[in-house]
């Protein structure tokens, strides 16, 4: 008898290298108005709100989603000494200030410093201003828990936030 997993259930047992009931399917959850408003074209620019889009997401019968703050106008920026490329799909690491072990050292203890100084009732991300939701005011885990709740079932991943240092030696490239 074959009994379908939840995407919670799905998503766990991927997670513990066990095989699901069927490849686990996911989407972005793009936080970026215009972004949306130009794919999408059914609302106006800025009247999407996050709640409307996390339960578009919930309504798409996936198993997960990830946050994303894309840009139309594809660009570089540099963030952290990073330089990035940003286009409407991806945001990819092109450049790095250190090369060697040695050199990345202290750039990743001043990573470490940032995070321990920072508020934690304060969020912030490595993203930078990307034009997301929420960036820069209140409180992470209450952001992320309310997104969970609007996605329902869909597990919601979040990237880049600045509680994991394995995001920090991604960002270094020492993956």
């Amino acid at each position: 008898m074959n009994v379908q997993m939840s995407p919670r259930e799905r998503i766990e047992r991927v997670m513990n290298l066990d095989i699901p009931d069927m490849v686990p399917i996911g989407d972005g959850l793009f936080q970026h108005w215009g972004f949306i408003n130009h794919f999408y074209k059914t609302k106006e620019k800025g009247k999407w709100t996050l709640e409307e889009i996390c339960k578009a997401i919930s309504n798409a019968k996936v198993d997960f989603a990830f946050d994303i703050a894309p840009s139309l106008e594809p660009h570089k920026e540099k963030r952290l000494g990073l330089t990035y490329q940003i286009t409407p799909w991806t945001e990819v690491i092109i450049d790095r200030p250190f090369k060697t072990v040695e050199e990345i050292k202290p750039w990743i203890k001043e990573i470490i410093l940032k995070i321990k100084k920072s508020d934690p009732d304060v969020m912030w991300s490595f993203a930078g201003n990307t034009g997301m939701w929420g960036l820069g005011q209140g409180n992470y885990r209450e952001e992320f828990l309310m997104k969970q709740k609007w996605l329902g079932d869909v597990c919601l991943f979040h990237t880049g936030s600045p509680a994991h240092l394995d995001t920090v030696y991604m960002m270094a490239g020492m993956e």
